[in-house]
C-alpha cells in the first residue's frame, strides 16, 4: 500500500472514532503536499462536515468533483449534503450522475429515493428503492426506507420483512427500529412495538428519535392497557382528543389507526380529517387515497385536503360536484365548505349565493342558518338577518346552547342596527360562553398566592437588570374589553418590536418559576438572572424596540418577572366596569358577576403592588383608547420611544374597528342589562 493511500486510510479510521480534529490537521497537511488529490478533497470536505460547516465541505465536494468528474463517492457526499439543506433539486442531479457512473452505488439510490419521495412520487421512490437493493440487497437503510413506504402504501406484510431484514442487518439503526415498531403498530401488537423500541434505547439510551417514538407509543397504549389499546378505544379516544381541540394527542391516535380499518371503512375518512387538520397532509393523503372511493364523503374529504394545501380554487371546483348530491348532508357540508373557502379569499357575496339553497332544507343546521343570517347582516340586509334569526331561536328542537348562541348573535346584529332595546332582550338570553378569565386564575394565581403577594410591603430586591446586554419585554396586561386585543398587533405592526413565540409561552412562564409565591424570588444568583433572561428571549428577532411579549400576564406573575426583568415595560391598560360588563354581554358570557369580582380582586392586587414593584409603568385608559385612537396612540409612542406615533394611530384604530369596539360610553344604551 502507498503511503498516500495509508494516509487516507487513517484519516478515515480518526473519522469513524470521532477525532475529527485530528482527521482535520492530516487532511490540511497532506493537501499541502498533494492540493489537486480529489480523495484527500472529499475526505477535508468530511471533515468540515463533522466540525458543522457544511457549507465549506459542500464546497470541498465540488472542489473534488472539478479533479474528477467521475469521483462517485464525492458526488454521493455532494449530494448528501445538497439534500441535508433541502436543495432537493440539485440533490437530485449530482445523484443521478454518480448513479449513471457507478450503476450500483445503492447509498446513492436510496437518497435518490428520498429525493423522489420528498417531491411527493412514492412509486418512483418505491422503484428507487428496490433499484437500490438489486445493486445491493444487504443495504440496510434500503430495507429501512422501503418498509416505511411501504407502510405508507399499506402492504404491511411486505413493509415487515423489509424493516426485519433492516434490523437484522444493522441492530442500533434508530430509523431501522422505529420503522419496525411503526410495522407492529399498524398490525396491532403495540407491545411488541414497544419492546422493539426499548430494545434499541438499551443500546443507545439518549437518542433522541427513538424516545420520542417510545413516548408517543406510550401515550397511545394509554399505561399499556390491551383493552384501551383495541380500535374501538384508541378512535374513542382519538375522538375525545379532537373534539377538546388537541390535535397532536388525536393525531398520534389516528397514526396509529390508519392501517387498523379495511380500505372500506368510513372510520379511515375520519382519520385522514383528523390527520389534515393537526398538518399531517401526506398520511392523509395516504388515507384518502387508499380508501374506497365509492364512499359517499370520499369526494368531499378530498376536496377538503386540496383546500388546506393551499388550492382553493381547485378545491371549489371539486364541492361544487356534490352540491346536488342526492345526500342532504352532504350537499349541506360541501355548499358549508365552498362558503367557508370564499370567505376566506374575503368573496361575501359567492358565499352567500353558495349557502341560500340551502335554506330550503328542512331543519337546517343551526350554525348554517347563523352563518346565512350573519352573511345577510353584512350586505345591508338587517331585517332579512333578523327574521332567519328569531324563526331559529322559536325552533322546537333547538337545544339549551343552541338557542342561547341564537339569541346572542340576534342581539349583536340589532345592536349593530342602533335596536338597543331589542337587542338588550336577546342579550340577556344569550348567555352561553364560559366566562373569561376566571378558570384560567383560578389555576395560575389561586387565592392562597393572591393573599401571599397582598401581604408584602416592599420589594427587597435589585431594582437594576444585570448587564447582560439584553433588552427587556414590552408586556401588555388588560382585561378581554380593554381594548388589548386590538393595541397588541397595533404595537406590533407599528412599532417594529421583535414578537417572542406566542408557541413557547409555557415555556417562559416556566423559566420564571411560575406561579411563584414571595419567598421563590429569594436566593436568585446573577449566573441565574443571565440564564432565564438568555433563555426567555430566545425565538424573539433583534429589533429596533426590542422584544414584545404577548402572552397576557396576570397580577401575581408581575413580581417574579420584576425579578428578572426589572427593566421590563408593562402597558396596563384602564378599563371601567360598565363598559367591561356590556362588552362580555355581547360576547355572550356567562356569570358576569364572577368575572367582575375577580377583574376587581385584579385590580386591587395590581394597585397594592405598583407602590413597589421597579418596573415602568404605562397606564391607559381603555375609554380614551376607544374613543380617540389617534391621541392614545401619541400617548403611547412618546412612552415607548416610537418615532412614528401617526402610524401607530392609524393601526391602532382599524385594529379597534375589526376588533368590534365602537364607543367608550356605548354601555349608556344598555343600563337596565348591566
Amino acid at each position: 500500500m502507498s503511503t498516500p493511500d495509508k494516509l487516507m486510510m487513517e484519516i478515515r479510521q480518526m473519522l469513524q472514532n470521532g477525532q475529527y480534529n485530528d482527521a482535520a490537521a492530516a487532511c490540511k497537511e497532506a493537501l499541502g503536499e498533494a492540493p489537486d488529490n480529489p480523495d484527500l478533497r472529499m475526505l477535508m470536505g468530511l471533515c468540515d462536515e463533522a466540525a458543522g460547516r457544511p457549507e465549506s465541505a459542500r464546497a470541498w465536494m465540488d472542489k473534488a468533483l472539478e479533479k474528477n468528474p467521475a469521483h462517485p463517492a464525492a458526488a454521493y457526499h455532494l449530494g448528501r449534503l445538497l439534500l441535508a439543506a433541502g436543495e432537493d433539486e440539485k440533490a437530485g442531479k449530482v445523484l443521478k450522475d454518480c448513479v449513471a457512473r457507478d450503476p450500483n452505488h445503492a447509498a446513492a439510490r436510496t437518497l435518490l429515493a428520498r429525493v423522489e419521495q420528498r417531491a411527493g412520487r412514492l412509486d418512483e421512490a418505491i422503484d428507487a428503492l428496490r433499484t437500490a437493493l438489486r445493486a445491493d440487497e444487504e443495504y440496510a437503510p434500503a430495507h429501512a426506507g422501503l418498509a416505511a413506504l411501504l407502510l405508507r402504501r399499506g402492504d404491511i406484510e411486505d413493509a415487515h420483512k423489509h424493516a426485519s431484514h433492516a434490523i437484522r442487518l444493522r441492530p442500533s439503526d434508530a430509523f431501522s427500529q422505529v420503522t419496525m415498531a411503526q410495522v407492529f403498530q399498524a398490525q396491532g401488537h403495540l407491545d411488541f412495538a414497544e419492546q422493539c423500541l426499548r430494545n434499541a434505547l438499551e443500546r443507545q439510551p439518549e437518542h433522541p428519535q427513538l424516545r420520542a417514538a417510545l413516548d408517543q407509543l406510550l401515550r397511545v397504549r394509554h399505561g399499556g392497557d390491551e383493552e384501551a389499546s383495541t380500535p374501538e378505544a384508541l378512535m374513542a379516544r382519538m375522538r375525545e382528543h379532537y373534539r377538546r381541540g388537541q390535535l397532536r394527542p388525536a393525531a398520534e391516535l389516528a397514526l396509529a389507526l390508519q392501517h387498523r380499518w379495511p380500505g372500506a371503512a368510513p372510520e379511515r375518512l375520519e382519520l385522514a380529517e383528523v390527520l389534515m387538520d393537526a398538518g399531517y397532509f401526506d398520511a392523509s393523503k395516504d388515507l384518502i387515497d387508499q380508501t374506497d372511493p365509492d364512499l359517499p364523503r370520499h369526494p368531499l374529504t378530498q376536496a377538503r385536503l386540496v383546500a388546506m394545501r393551499g388550492q382553493t380554487e381547485e378545491a371549489i371546483e371539486q364541492l361544487g360536484a356534490l352540491f346536488s348530491s342526492a345526500q342532504a348532508g352532504l350537499r349541506h357540508d360541501a355548499r358549508r365548505l365552498a362558503a367557508d373557502l370564499h370567505l376566506r379569499g374575503g368573496r361575501m357575496a359567492p358565499a352567500l349565493a353558495v349557502l341560500q339553497p340551502l335554506l330550503e332544507e328542512p331543519d337546517l343546521a343551526p350554525a348554517t342558518t347563523r352563518m346565512i343570517a350573519q352573511l345577510e347582516h353584512a350586505r345591508g340586509e338587517t331585517a332579512t338577518a333578523r327574521r332567519l334569526l328569531e324563526t331559529l331561536a322559536e325552533r322546537d328542537q333547538l337545544n339549551d346552547a343552541e338557542r342561547a348562541v341564537t339569541h346572542n348573535l340576534l342581539g349583536r346584529v340589532l345592536d349593530e342596527s342602533g335596536a338597543w332595546e331589542a337587542a338588550g332582550r336577546h342579550l340577556v338570553r344569550g348567555e352561553w360562553r364560559e366566562p373569561f378569565m376566571v378558570a384560567e386564575l383560578d389555576q395560575v394565581s389561586p387565592p392562597e398566592l393572591r393573599k401571599a403577594w397582598f401581604e408584602v410591603q416592599s420589594w427587597e430586591h435589585g431594582d437594576q437588570p444585570v448587564d447582560d446586554g439584553r433588552r427587556a419585554p414590552l408586556f401588555v396586561a388588560g382585561w378581554p374589553g380593554s381594548g388589548r386585543e386590538a393595541l397588541l398587533p397595533a404595537v406590533a405592526g407599528a412599532g417594529r418590536f421583535g414578537i417572542l413565540p406566542p408557541e413557547d409561552l409555557a415555556r417562559r412562564r416556566e423559566l420564571l418559576g411560575l406561579p411563584a409565591r414571595p419567598d421563590q424570588l429569594l436566593g436568585i444568583g446573577d449566573s441565574d438572572l443571565r440564564r432565564v433572561r438568555k433563555r426567555y428571549l430566545q425565538g424573539a428577532p433583534e429589533t429596533e424596540h426590542g422584544p414584545l411579549e404577548t402572552g397576557l400576564p396576570e397580577t401575581t406573575a408581575l413580581p417574579a418577572i420584576a425579578r428578572y426583568f426589572p427593566d421590563a415595560r408593562l402597558v396596563w391598560l384602564q378599563a371601567h366596569e360598565p363598559a367591561l360588563r356590556l362588552h362580555w354581554r355581547l360576547a355572550g358570557c356567562r356569570e358576569i358577576e364572577r368575572m367582575v369580582a375577580a377583574w376587581q380582586a385584579e385590580q386591587a392586587l395590581f394597585a397594592r403592588l405598583r407602590q413597589w414593584l421597579p418596573i415602568r409603568v404605562i397606564e391607559l385608559d381603555s375609554a380614551q383608547l376607544i374613543d380617540d385612537p389617534n391621541a392614545a396612540g401619541r400617548v403611547l409612542a412618546e412612552q415607548l420611544g416610537i418615532d412614528e406615533a401617526q402610524s401607530l394611530g392609524t393601526v391602532l384604530a382599524r385594529s379597534l374597528q375589526q376588533a368590534g369596539y365602537r364607543y367608550a360610553n356605548h354601555w349608556k344604551n344598555y343600563q337596565d342589562i348591566l
